[in-house]
């Protein structure tokens, strides 16, 4: 009687903690909800102008090829993250709110994982269900709710970092359950491990590259668990974890010489973003454990870059700060494991992204999972050393309510996007990105006055970027402004002008209006200028040099001046090897009457192609296509 009393009180408290997950998955969707509505944002229109193949869409095997493997979404193309966007569209531009809701339920998905990952590791320390219930509905709703996660989870390609994080969560728990198997001395405790580290790690890479860190995580469960127990780590399993983590250490040595020419094109170098990445550890922390909505967000490239521990003072402080918890955890790793847990999965996480590679300072969405890690610790110091009473849970139950309400109020503005851009905007003064975003902004309300005082102010206050240059020459153009700055005045020394990631969203503007004969204040002599100076602008990147060198070849071809196109394209294809760039140049040279010498152009793209993996080469009908036309012409001509 006793037992059966037990048990049915076990299965009241199993069921109560079942419906407060749901109960928490109901009111994040709720939450987020304000924030569906909105614009598409920087990587966005990038990523997802992939679905608008040859303007009809994914319609055929051919489009949906070349959509998912043929983007530039990173090295792997992302094929998995690629894949999903189709489950709302199949075209650009789609319904935002489509797009966004999805990314809020995969959201949620991460949020269930966790729950039954913490659970899962809350095992091993012996506690009881209800108390491992507790404490992972605890991580769950603080991971769920932290207002940092908003914009990881309303800017819509950060899909990619949501499903790589699904999928190494979900290889995390497999991983688990079969080292519990291992430990039952079941030899299917193997098949789990190696299911869950690779098979779900293959995923995760296939979402994000970023999803190899598995083996990171991986690797500090099991030290962690080991020191818990008193006992050494399991041989075998420290080698399935150390042999994919030795192949990426030898992939980015043998990568070295490129990846440090690569800072070659950025505002700072190696030595400087590994000093200022202390400082955004530090904020990522801070923003994790203590939430709050102001200065958050997207647009952070006016972030001070660390000159030296002392330039500025903060970054002595920081780097003081990560040592002393390195060495706080190893010193306490046998008392506390816990603490190892959260400090070298935190650490771990952010090896990739935020230490040598020359990416950008500073994304809110690197730290998704990474600060996962740093939740666990928290909730299971606080438990451990305030105990499970009522003082404790009332401070938790109001720091998820404070997460909550600052959730939806970062949400609300991401619904909103006059006043999302006029924020960020006034938050960050010193931002390229978002002082261009909201003159736009100014452009889309017809406040022409109002444009006109910002972009004089923005020109004095950063005279080496062309973005507002630009933008007044655009709108002058439209005769909505009038002249302050002239196109034959722009780019007259190209070495002194800086680059930034928007610009050539609008110098594509400018192109399309000077090809279309709408802007006769810039001429053809201003156009080549520009376009051609992109290559020898500071920071300028080859992506940004092969598209400018393109675009100077539509120049060009509307002069009718064929050498000149000719050269551009070559030079395009210098900063970015590509075979529709040999495409072109071989439909010019066609067009001009020189079958022998488009042949031979056809053939390099062809070369190009092949080059490519087997299921990259979605650009191969088209060009074989019109290597049989060339060879119609020179049958006919011989």
């Amino acid at each position: 009687m006793r037992e059966c009393k037990l048990h049915f009180q076990y299965r009241q408290k199993e069921l109560f903690a079942g419906l407060a997950l749901y109960a928490l998955l109901i009111i994040t969707v709720l939450i987020y909800s304000v924030g569906l509505d909105g614009v598409y944002l920087l990587d966005d229109k990038l990523n997802l102008s992939a679905l608008n193949v040859d303007g009809a869409g994914v319609h055929n095997w051919q489009t949906l090829l070349a959509y998912v493997f043929n983007n530039e979404s990173g090295p792997s193309g992302r094929p998995l993250a690629m894949l999903s966007f189709l489950i709302n569209d199949q075209a650009f531009p789609g319904d935002i709110a489509s797009f966004r809701y999805t990314n809020v339920l995969i959201h949620c998905l991460c949020g269930i994982s966790i729950f039954v990952l913490v659970e899962r590791l809350f095992r091993h320390w012996d506690y009881s269900p209800e108390r491992r219930w507790g404490m992972a509905l605890l991580v769950s709703a603080w991971w769920l709710l932290a207002p940092i996660n908003v914009s990881t989870t309303l800017y819509i390609v950060q899909r990619m970092t949501q499903l790589s994080t699904l999928f190494i969560i979900i290889g995390l728990i497999v991983f688990l359950i079969g080292k519990e198997k291992l430990r039952e001395r079941s030899r299917f405790g193997w098949w789990l491990v190696v299911i869950g580290l690779y098979g779900f790690g293959a995923l995760a890479v296939l979402s994000k590259e970023s999803g190899a860190m598995i083996f990171i995580y991986a690797l500090c469960i099991e030290y962690s668990l080991s020191h818990l127990r008193a006992e050494s780590a399991c041989r075998k399993l420290l080698i399935l974890l150390y042999c994919p983590i030795l192949l990426m250490v030898g992939y980015f040595c043998y990568r070295w010489g490129g990846i440090v020419g690569t800072y070659e094109l950025r505002s700072f170098s190696l030595q400087e973003r590994l000093l200022t990445e202390s400082r955004v550890l530090c904020s990522y922390l801070y923003n994790t454990v203590f939430p709050s909505s102001a200065g958050m967000g997207l647009l952070q490239d006016d972030i001070q870059v660390s000159t030296g521990f002392f330039q500025p003072l903060t970054t002595f402080f920081s780097l003081a700060f990560h040592f002393s918890a390195i060495a706080i955890a190893w010193v306490y790793r046998r008392k506390y494991p816990v603490i190892l847990l959260g400090v070298a999965w935190f650490y771990g996480g952010h090896l990739l992204e935020s230490t040598f590679l020359p990416l950008e300072l500073y994304f809110e969405h690197r730290n998704y999972l990474p600060s996962l890690g740093v939740l666990i610790s928290i909730v299971a110091v606080i438990l451990h050393f305030c105990g499970n009473n009522k003082i404790s849970n009332a401070c938790f139950i109001l720091l998820i309510a404070v997460c909550a309400l600052l959730t939806y109020q970062r949400a609300s503005i991401w619904g909103k996007p006059e006043w999302q851009i006029t924020i960020w905007a006034k938050e960050h003064p010193d931002s390229i990105r978002a002082q261009s975003m909201y003159a736009r902004h100014l452009i889309g309300l017809r406040k022409y006055g109002e444009l006109k005082s910002h972009l004089l102010e923005q020109i004095s206050k950063n005279p080496h970027v062309l973005h507002f240059k630009l933008i007044a020459v655009n709108q002058a153009c439209h005769r909505r402004i009038p002249q302050i700055v002239s196109a034959s005045d722009l780019m007259k020394y190209p070495a002194e002008e800086e680059y930034h990631g928007s610009l050539m969203a609008v110098l594509e503007y400018t192109t399309e209006r000077f090809m279309s004969g709408e802007c006769l204040d810039v001429s053809s002599s201003d156009m080549h200028r520009i376009l051609s100076g992109i290559g020898q602008m500071k920071y300028s990147l080859y992506p940004a040099r092969a598209k400018a060198e393109f675009l100077d070849a539509g120049v060009y071809i509307k002069e009718r001046d064929l050498n000149g196109a000719m050269t551009a394209l070559d030079r395009s294809a210098a900063f970015q090897q590509n075979s529709l760039v040999s495409l072109v140049q071989a439909e010019l040279l066609m067009s001009a009457g020189l079958p022998k010498a488009a042949l031979n152009h056809i053939e390099r793209a062809i070369l190009i192609e092949k080059s490519k993996l087997s299921f990259k080469r979605s650009n191969l009908p088209k060009i074989d296509r019109f290597k049989s036309k060339i060879i119609m012409a020179l049958k006919e001509g011989s």
